[in-house]
């Protein structure tokens, strides 16, 4: 029988519990020129010799593999990760190092509880159908909102489409904010007015229903309204303001560096039955004056202010008596009141002519003095 070879024992030895083999191996103690003289330490060769190194040991390529890490390392922060903003196929979108979606869209501050929902539960619909994360601005912010996506550039596409129809149909449905208006507050009218005023409160042909004295416009204020537009933010303010300064200039050609003459008189009413009056308004008459009147509506509408709601051509009015000041101030669901005599006895009145110099807009809810005309937000001068 052939004989069993059996690897040399190499002696082990103990330390924390782990046992570990003993490795003889050779130490240089002195030189001559004849020999070399040699220490050995235990008395089994190392029989693994062969073997690579464990990890634990120190590999025989150390000092260059760290130079090459550092190397590596130092590459790596003079070129650091791409966090640049780049555009993309939609012009409303960028992203970020190619993994991150991002874009922006102005709700006006009046729309953003709205668009949470209750206890953010609208807001949260819509992330998760679009897989997108919305961020708001705070009440006191003047930021718009921000959209982000790590999913894809269509997520966000999505989430900008139905944002963009939500502030469309909150602006169809919201109640007017503002209006346009040609200012008729010189002194002839307004002296015609209060006369108008007493006649009314002082006739006793007239019925009590029309001497409410808060039914009347204050002389300071009147005016012939133009249009009535929707504006819900300051970004609202500056484009229509900048929209201004364009139909401007548009009207001064109309014109043709002739003055606007406006001639008021006669009076009439916006509903049929004289019983159940609303409003009583004087007439306006004067070259150009329709002609400027419809093209500042129509151009309005055309820019997303106005709301098209009385067809192409404008209704010049300048406002006498209005029961809505009435119902507001007594807190009345509705008021009219009867001017069959008014219409009857005063049809012809005359308020004055004069030239119209500026179209202001002015806000609904003015809070300068009812002695003063309204806060005049943005300017046509047509003269």
């Amino acid at each position: 029988m052939d004989s069993v070879q059996f690897p040399l024992s190499t002696g082990t030895y103990s330390i924390n519990g782990r046992k570990y083999r003993r490795t003889a191996y050779q130490m240089k103690v002195a030189t001559d020129d004849v020999a070399q003289k040699f220490e050995q330490f235990e008395d089994t060769p190392d029989v693994y010799d062969d073997e690579p190194s464990a990890g634990c040991l120190a590999p025989p390529g150390l000092p260059a593999l760290k130079k090459k890490i550092a190397k590596a390392k130092e590459v790596k922060e003079a070129k650091p990760e791409s966090n640049s903003t780049e555009p993309t196929e939609d012009e409303r979108i960028s992203v970020i190092g190619g993994k991150k979606w991002i874009a922006s869209i102005s709700v006006p501050a009046c729309f953003i509880g709205k668009l949470h929902g209750m206890n953010r539960r609208a807001l949260n619909a819509l992330e998760n159908d679009t897989q997108c994360r919305v961020k708001t601005p705070r009440r006191d912010e003047n930021k718009p909102c921000e959209i982000s996506s790590i999913v894809s550039l269509e997520c966000v596409q999505r989430c900008l489409d139905r944002i963009e129809i939500f502030v469309d149909d909150a602006k169809k449905t919201a109640r007017v904010t503002h209006f346009v208006a040609l200012p008729c507050d010189q002194h002839e009218v307004q002296e015609n007015f209060e006369v108008f005023k007493q006649l009314v409160l002082d006739s006793e042909h007239f019925d009590a229903s029309c001497k409410n004295p808060q039914l009347f416009t204050k002389s300071a204020r009147l005016h012939l309204t133009l249009s009535v537009v929707c504006l819900f933010d300051d970004v609202d303010l500056q484009r229509i303001t900048e929209a201004f300064k364009v139909i401007e200039g548009e009207i001064k050609e109309i014109l043709n560096n002739k003055p606007m003459i406006a001639d008021i008189q006669g009076i009439d009413m916006m509903n049929d039955d004289p019983s159940q009056v609303s409003v009583i308004y004087a007439k306006v008459s004067g070259e150009k004056i329709q002609e400027v009147a419809n093209h500042l509506n129509r151009r309005l509408i055309e820019l997303g202010f106005a709301k098209n709601e009385g067809g192409d051509e404008v209704k010049l009015h300048m406002t006498l008596m209005n029961a809505r000041y009435v119902a507001q101030a007594e807190k009345l669901k509705k008021f009219t009141f009867d001017a069959k005599k008014i219409l009857e006895d005063l049809k012809e009145s005359y308020f004055g002519t004069f030239q119209l110099t500026e179209i202001c807009l002015c806000p609904l809810n003015s809070n300068s003095s009812s002695e003063k005309f309204y806060d005049k937000l943005a300017i046509m001068r047509l003269a």
